[in-house]
């Protein structure tokens, strides 16, 4: 948990996936496709990180901090999460409804049970 609180950490991690989504656009539709992900991206990083030392939200945002900063991370994520249980499952049911269920919403809702149900039993164990 100590490695996730870390601010430097958080942000190697979006420019990570700054970098792979910025590469998977260059590739798939080429650079003038790519440019403004990678703006927006890097953007949305910065905003986080230097903005959470003057915006409570987004130090909550970013989920490190003090004990009440993470404490209301968690609350975030877990309305988030109960949120996601409810409207993954019914957005897939409205595509069976129509005659077509969507296989990738199928996906969705089978990977998100999983690590809930692994998420319960590991955290569980811990106390």
């Amino acid at each position: 948990m100590k490695l996730t609180n870390n601010w430097s950490v958080q942000v190697a991690g979006m420019l990570v996936i700054t970098a792979a989504t910025t590469a998977v656009f260059w590739i798939a539709q080429g650079f003038d496709a790519a440019l403004p992900i990678a703006l927006v991206l890097l953007a949305g990083t910065a905003v986080v990180h230097f903005g959470r030392r003057h915006f409570g939200t987004l130090e909550v945002m970013s989920g490190t901090g003090d004990e009440r900063v993470r404490s209301l991370y968690m609350r975030a994520v877990a309305t988030a999460g109960t949120v996601m249980a409810f409207l993954l499952p019914a957005w897939w049911l409205v595509t069976v409804a129509q005659g077509n269920p969507n296989e990738v919403l199928n996906w969705l809702c089978a990977i998100f049970g999983l690590t809930f149900i692994l998420a319960v039993v590991v955290i569980a164990r811990r106390g």
